[in-house]
């Protein structure tokens, strides 16, 4: 039936046009009238839930998509322990894309707030930042401005050194001896041979850096007491992720302590170094 009114055609059955609402018919008795009308009512009613149901699930769906915003967030390749006097460079940095909701004020989004050649950073003292984490503010420092840990001279010509405990060691305590083994790949061979020998221990730290009285966690590291050049040898081999160091307990005694086991290995690892020329 035909809406003389708007002219929107309706159901031959229809009283009251769909559209602008005028009388098509009288009805045959108030009830049909009272029906069509409430038809009418719950089309319209219908049609605005549809619409702000839509609304709402574009809405919530525009916050989910603001959740998965992808963000670029530089994290540690290897553990870098602060009580090392050690500079952040490129080999030990990666970056990773993270979702932005899980990034805070405190975390270090850019690579330039922690490698500088000019200028290098440094891990705070009592700070360990573990292998897979992100740098946090308050853990970098420039190396020009970290005070110098008070194990760092103990006696003249040697300088302390972290290592990991390999955890099928024996317990270490201050003042053990540990052997430094070396395990790398080398031409398609994979090498793991005793590297620097017979070291004494003068603490162990857990992997948070906190001093331990023994070692007995699977997670665990032997401060330990080296010659300066054995302790450059240690450094340039950790530098490199493809080489790992780990301590082995020795004993309680040592006849000739801290020395380079295999000259094979001290090659190896400086043939991985670059040396610069002297300037002038």
């Amino acid at each position: 039936m035909k809406c003389r009114n708007c002219g929107m055609d309706n159901y031959d059955a229809s009283y009251i046009c769909s559209n602008c609402g005028s009388v098509l018919k009288k009805p045959k008795s108030s009830l049909g009238i009272i029906v069509t009308v409430f038809a009418v009512i719950l089309g319209l009613i219908g049609f605005g839930g549809g619409y702000f149901l839509t609304e709402e699930k574009e809405e919530v769906s525009n916050k989910n998509n603001d959740k998965q915003v992808m963000v670029e967030v530089p994290y540690a390749k290897t553990a870098i322990l602060g009580i090392s006097q050690i500079e952040i460079s490129t080999d030990m940095v990666g970056v990773r894309k993270i979702p932005k909701s899980l990034v805070n004020d405190q975390v270090i989004t850019q690579l330039k707030d922690i490698l500088s050649e000019e200028d290098p950073y440094c891990v705070n003292n009592d700070v360990q930042i573990g292998e897979g984490a992100f740098f946090y503010k308050d853990q970098i420092i420039k190396c020009k401005d970290k005070k110098m840990n008070i194990y760092d001279n103990i006696y003249e010509g040697y300088k302390p050194y972290v290592v990991a405990v390999n955890v099928n060691s024996d317990n270490i305590n201050v003042g053990d001896y540990v052997d430094i083994y070396l395990k790398t790949t080398y031409n398609d061979r994979e090498i793991e041979d005793l590297f620097i020998s017979e070291v004494a221990v003068i603490t162990t730290l857990d992997s948070k850096g906190n001093i331990l009285y023994n070692v007995d966690s699977k997670e665990s590291y032997a401060m330990i007491l080296v010659p300066e050049e054995i302790y450059v040898l240690l450094e340039k081999a950790s530098s490199f992720t493809d080489i790992k160091l780990y301590a082995m307990f020795k004993g309680e005694t040592s006849e000739n302590p801290a020395t380079v086991a295999s000259e094979y290995l001290k090659s190896l690892v400086l043939s991985k170094c670059v040396t610069l020329p002297e300037e002038g």
